[in-house]
């Protein structure tokens, strides 16, 4: 007798949230899901799949218009990796779709055991030769990446002149600013595309290194658990983690030099740097702190798909401040803040010796060969995020606002802001008609402002999508729609969203439950040890102000911008994430439990809340609930 299917809801018969009526003319009409009737072979399709919500990269929250280009992209980048570049023998890639404004993925898996099979000999020969020559090929991508972070941040989106210099005409250039004005957006675009292909260029393949230790452990220890494994891998460090690195080096220069106390006076970045200006003493601190500005003040807050609201460094020291003020304050009560990472290196050497103590002589030298080659390539998919979601992130919400502000002043929007509600095609657009503005009716006295001829349309259109964005941030997204199938085998949406077989059943089975009945959740055994304490649930990273010390956080997914608020809690909880997650590589670092995939937990959970993390198999129990 064939095993029944588990089925959630079936995309197509979501109901919408109540009044967005007309949200699908906001976004990429090659991202919805089909309509029905329209496409019977292509709705039969969606329908019979599994669909996961992504909040691993997007936040509760629906996807602000101007950023559906970013999801579009790494949709395109990462399957061209997988099924075009290393050939990877069956995970092809994950296709895409939004439901009312919330991005669902889905795993493409070759099923043809002949073309599989083919494809498996390109795959080690390429693979193989990324692995042989990795740290090379890393130092390589850093420059790329930083490469092209530093061309977006050249461009020049200004007004165009009424009259263009003389000298560019005598030079006989033939293209002028409104030319360049629309070429600086197609770079801005094809930059941010490239940055994204780099991105992924060794990403999926460290990946893969992870899954081969992985199965080798699971096939040589049969008992062995996914936090074990895991564990062999902590205390590695990644470059993701210097601007915090940098920040305590900051703490023990101010000490050394006597401005400690000078730091810790109220006051923001300017009136602190105005003070330490005034003693020899404080203009060295400064000096050493302008020199660990490149390339680590990048570093920014938010998730991978960046927001108006996000911040960087560069854009803002009292970032950096809170963070330098925090150190001073723990090293003057002599915390020694390297022993957890310390730690977590020595435990995981000591359960390395341990396992590879159990093997054969002969596997022996196959287990020390997969291990190191999983602890080198490992810290890229933590390091990654830096060189590429903060650099790029940072600079194109440079230029996005730049750009929304040449929108204001021809008369589109109010707020250089309401930019990120357009999309990707409305932009450009709306650059040509500003060119279109800029030369046709640029000392028109009818023309007031020079006035684009659209200008009609996009204020009142602007303030229709800011209603039906709020009215969809009140909805809920599922976190599965559609059929799962008898075996998850994606190792991507195994071990980056922690969506295994075992995960998709205990979500069918949460979500038959009312939420406010569940009082236990099951996930990913992320990060070893047990704790008990306070939940509190956060669900954007500008909240992580509210947590104490002690708590256990509770959160959708964490991104490097949380990572301040691993030095204060007793334990994280994760609805998506697997075992090489920045929530689960993180906790290791830090030595605090974590059970991370849980699916439900920021809805099952209440601020107050007493519950238990149990990191070890992977159980979160509500143990009595807030009054």
């Amino acid at each position: 007798m064939a095993k029944e299917k588990i089925r959630f809801v079936d995309p197509h018969e979501v109901p919408p949230p109540p009044g967005v009526e007309g949200w699908e003319r906001m976004y990429n009409r090659s991202y919805m899901f089909t309509p029905k009737g329209v496409d019977p072979e292509r709705e039969k399709y969606e329908s019979e799949r599994l669909w996961v919500f992504d909040s691993l990269h997007q936040p509760p929250k629906p996807l602000m218009i101007s950023t559906d280009f970013y999801d579009t992209s790494w949709w395109i980048r990462l399957n061209q990796f997988n099924s075009n570049v290393f050939a990877f023998p069956a995970a092809l890639g994950i296709d895409h779709r939004m439901l009312y404004g919330y991005s669902y993925l889905t795993p493409i898996v070759l099923d043809n055991p002949e073309e599989s099979a083919k494809r498996e000999e390109i795959f080690r020969k390429r693979i193989n030769h990324y692995w042989e020559h990795w740290p090379e090929a890393l130092d390589n991508l850093v420059r790329k990446q930083l490469g092209t972070t530093k061309a977006i941040e050249a461009l020049n989106f200004e007004e165009p002149p009424y009259i263009v210099p003389e000298s560019e005409v005598m030079d006989f250039r033939g293209t002028y600013a409104f030319d360049q004005l629309e070429k600086n957006w197609r770079d801005l675009v094809s930059f941010w595309n490239s940055g994204y292909s780099v991105h992924f260029e060794m990403f999926n393949i460290a990946h893969v290194a992870n899954l081969a230790f992985s199965d080798f452990c699971k096939k040589a220890f049969p008992d062995i658990s996914d936090g074990s494994i895991g564990q062999m891998l902590a205390g590695l460090g990644a470059d993701v983690y210097r601007p915090d690195e940098e920040m305590q080096a900051m703490a023990r220069i101010a000490l050394e030099l006597k401005v400690a106390d000078v730091i810790l006076q109220p006051g923001d970045f300017s009136e602190v740097e105005g003070r330490l200006k005034g003693t020899d003493a404080g203009k060295k601190w400064l000096e050493e702190f302008e020199k660990r500005k490149e390339p680590w003040f990048y570093f920014s807050t938010g998730y991978s798909i960046f927001t108006p609201q996000d911040k960087c460094w560069f854009e803002d020291y009292n970032l950096p401040l809170a963070s330098v003020r925090t150190y001073i304050e723990r090293f003057k009560k002599g915390d020694d803040v390297g022993a957890p990472k310390r730690e977590a290196k020595a435990r995981a050497d000591r359960l390395a010796a341990e396992y590879r103590g159990l093997l054969k002589e002969g596997d022996r030298g196959v287990f020390d060969q997969l291990l190191n080659l999983d602890r080198m390539t490992s810290p890229h998919l933590e390091g990654h995020m830096l060189w590429f979601e903060c650099t790029h992130n940072y600079a194109v919400r440079k230029q996005l606002k730049a750009i929304g502000n040449i929108f204001v002043h021809y008369g589109y929007m109010d707020d250089p802001d309401d930019i990120w509600y357009l999309n990707i095609h409305e932009v450009g657009i709306l650059i040509r008609d500003v060119c279109r503005a800029a030369t046709t009716y640029a000392k028109i006295d009818w023309a007031p402002g020079r006035r684009a001829q659209s200008v009609y349309y996009w204020k009142p259109e602007i303030k229709w999508r800011k209603e039906i964005v709020k009215r969809l941030s009140e909805w809920k997204p599922p976190a599965a729609l559609g059929v799962a199938p008898d075996v998850i085998a994606d190792p991507f949406l195994i071990g980056l969203w922690g969506i295994t077989t075992e995960k998709i059943a205990m979500w069918h089975k949460a979500a038959a439950v009312e939420v406010s009945k569940i009082t236990e959740l099951n996930g990913f055994p992320a990060a070893p040890k047990v704790a008990e304490g306070t939940a509190r649930v956060v669900l954007d990273v500008n909240r992580i102000g509210t947590v104490k010390v002690g708590d256990i956080l509770v959160c959708p997914t964490t991104s490097p911008s949380w990572g301040p608020v691993f030095n204060q809690v007793k334990a994280v909880v994760t609805d998506m994430g697997g075992m090489m997650s920045h929530s689960a590589i993180v906790s290791r670092e830090y030595g605090i439990p974590a059970v991370t995939g849980t699916g439900y937990a920021t809805k099952a959970i209440k601020n107050g809340d007493i519950i238990s993390v149990d990191g070890d198999k992977g159980v979160v129990t509500i143990i009595r609930k807030a009054k």
